[in-house]
């Protein structure tokens, strides 16, 4: 069901690695519609984010505002 609410949100669909999503996105607002729509279906579910594997990498132009800081990390 996340997948589908941040698809129909933001036109991006999560890559999913075990417990871990990556949007990837074709713009910076493109990423922040996907990510509003990741965090509001966890606040309604009643899931949290794990703050330490959340992370932002742009690539060209635009800027991480409203994007989670720091690095992605990823791991089991």
């Amino acid at each position: 069901l996340l997948d589908l609410r941040v698809c129909q949100a933001s036109g991006v669909l999560p890559v999913r690695v075990v417990d871990d999503i990556w949007i990837i996105a074709t713009g910076a607002e493109q990423a922040r519609q996907a990510w509003g729509a990741v965090e509001e279906f966890c606040r309604a579910a009643g899931l949290a984010l794990n703050a330490e594997k959340c992370g932002t990498a742009l690539l060209g132009e635009g800027t991480a505002e409203g994007l989670p800081a720091g690095q992605p990390r990823w791991g089991l």
